[in-house]
């Protein structure tokens, strides 16, 4: 048996032991409820490191050989068909958000306000156009397909969280670079994997993504962290704008990346652009934050996915027992 199941039982068995002692003794109040509360984090991270080493005899072929090139270049450009997965419902699904939104936008000026923007200096260059559904969601559901569950979860080292799914407008923007059109690293954690595709064909006009390996994405370069660095800044730190990697990707076509290891940003955008995002991230970090300690919910949109999150802990569970 693996140190961390181990040590995930063994947490597992102290809490339930004392939890009862201390009801026996009917001195079961909130305080302990709330040294309880504290105390989850530490078994939660425990089991999830646990399920990473259930699963690593149970991975195929195929998708190791995915999660190698991650380790090795920190990226992975795919078709959908690579992942094992049938992209048809998702990415209707995403059309039909797409389309409603122009309309929409075309025949109501105000439905824009209306919408949840990323706003950066004052400049609008982002609209979140999707919200999880409470009844069968497509995006949550590619969120957590099983393959893309057990590549993060080889790569981070752990169960994952699902941090966010999201499916973002970009307005034409070719003026001074503002927010994720800065050059920056997702500094607030060790690794993070990243799903991004998009409905339409991603061209150069459209802004795509970009981002540059991590062999140049050192603090040699990134002289700023954690605070992002124009074009202008980049270049004077030595790196060729020409060496950045582009997105550029037909509706089949996704990337996994990781964003705290790759120097990245958002285009900036000639013609309009759509984009998908499925976040993966690590309860090491994410469990340990203050937030959580004190309210037991998830930062960011964490709690928008709390029932998949407890979905994939329940499903993925099962490993430890076989």
């Amino acid at each position: 048996m693996m140190k961390n199941t181990m040590l995930y039982k063994g947490l597992r068995l102290a809490k339930r032991k004392s939890r009862n002692y201390l009801a026996d003794q009917g001195i079961l109040n909130r305080k302990f409820h709330h040294f309880f509360a504290k105390y989850d984090p530490l078994v939660n991270v425990a089991k999830r490191k646990a399920i990473y080493e259930a699963l690593l005899s149970t991975v195929p072929q195929n998708l190791i050989k995915i999660v190698d090139e991650l380790e090795q270049k920190g990226y992975a450009f795919l078709n959908f068909a690579d992942l094992g997965i049938q992209e048809t419902e998702v990415l209707s699904y995403c059309t039909q958000l797409m389309q409603t939104f122009q309309q929409r936008a075309a025949t109501t000026p105000e439905y824009l306000n209306t919408l949840e923007q990323g706003i950066y200096a004052g400049k609008t260059i982002s609209y979140r156009i999707y919200q999880k559904e409470q009844a069968h969601d497509p995006l949550a559901a590619l969120a957590l397909h099983d393959n893309l569950i057990k590549i993060a979860t080889l790569y981070i080292k752990y169960l994952p969280l699902i941090e966010e799914t999201s499916f973002v407008y970009n307005p034409v923007h070719e003026g001074q670079q503002f927010g994720s059109q800065l050059w920056h690293c997702d500094s607030q954690q060790e690794r993070i994997l990243k799903l991004f595709f998009s409905p339409m064909e991603i061209t150069r006009d459209n802004g795509p993504f970009e981002f540059y390996p991590p062999t140049l994405s050192t603090t040699r370069f990134y002289q700023n962290l954690p605070e992002g660095m124009t074009d202008a800044q980049i270049e004077a730190a030595g790196l060729d704008l020409n060496c950045a990697i582009p997105f550029l990707a037909k509706p089949s076509q996704c990337i996994l990346v990781d964003t705290v290891r790759c120097l990245h940003r958002g285009g900036m955008t000639k013609k309009p652009r759509f984009t998908n995002t499925i976040s993966y991230s690590s309860p090491l970090y994410s469990f340990s934050r203050k937030q959580y300690r004190q309210t037991g919910t998830y930062r960011f949109s964490f709690e928008t996915f709390k029932a998949e999150n407890e979905q994939l802990l329940k499903q993925y569970q099962m490993h430890l027992s076989s």
